[in-house]
């Protein structure tokens, strides 16, 4: 199942079974996801105290993403400065592309 993302929801669900006690083995099958998918969410997104709050696990996994997904122009001065200046010429983006 890789590719899944977890939800917010799940979170929270994952959150509840810790703090009652429930087997990583009989939260996957509650939550019908993959026992490793399970044990990954929780040690890489428990806090610094080792307990796992869905909100601050929910917190992460955003600004890892948002981390991930620059946009071309953002991360590469060169292009953007480029790009303007074709767009300032009057090429399309299509044209500059």
């Amino acid at each position: 199942m890789r590719g899944q993302v977890i939800t917010y929801y799940e979170r929270q669900r994952i959150e509840h079974y810790l703090r009652g006690k429930i087997s990583r083995r009989q939260m996957s099958e509650y939550l019908v996801r993959d026992h490793s998918c399970i044990v990954r969410e929780i040690n890489r997104n428990k806090d610094p105290d080792g307990i796992y709050r869905a909100e601050s696990a929910q917190r992460k996994t955003d600004l890892r993403k948002r981390k991930k997904h620059k946009k071309k122009l953002e991360t590469d001065e060169d292009l953007k400065l480029y790009t303007i200046k074709k767009l300032q010429e009057g090429l399309s983006p299509e044209q500059i592309a």
